[in-house]
């Protein structure tokens, strides 16, 4: 995808989901479900700014960095008996962005983690 072509998806995104919120009044909670193109810390920054809860996909490569201090990819913190796990107030990414939870899960039959 060209560079033209990405700013403008994003820009028509950042559209949709400002007209969304401002469609539904601010009482309603609304949950935004996406996959590894909103994983990014401009989006993830954008929906807070915009009162919008989310729920996003990201790759497995994505570090984590856990209450412990430690960071690491995500795909380091799969349980090997295929269970989720969940860490709460994790951050992610290279420069760390508090989110509420981060759940990942690899079950056998799946061909990649679900990140969340």
């Amino acid at each position: 995808m060209a560079v033209t072509e990405n700013i403008q998806r994003i820009a028509a995104e950042d559209d949709l989901l400002e007209r969304l919120r401002a469609a539904i009044p601010g009482s309603v909670r609304i949950t935004l479900l996406a996959d590894r193109g909103f994983g990014n810390q401009e989006c993830y920054s954008f929906l807070e700014a915009l009162g919008i809860d989310y729920i996003i996909r990201f790759m497995e490569s994505i570090l984590v960095a856990i209450s412990d201090g430690s960071t690491q990819p995500a795909k380091e913190l799969l349980p090997k008996n295929g269970r989720a796990s969940a860490i709460p107030n994790a951050r992610v990414t290279m420069e760390p962005k508090l989110v509420a939870q981060v759940v990942c899960k690899h079950a056998p039959e799946m061909k990649q983690a679900w990140c969340l």
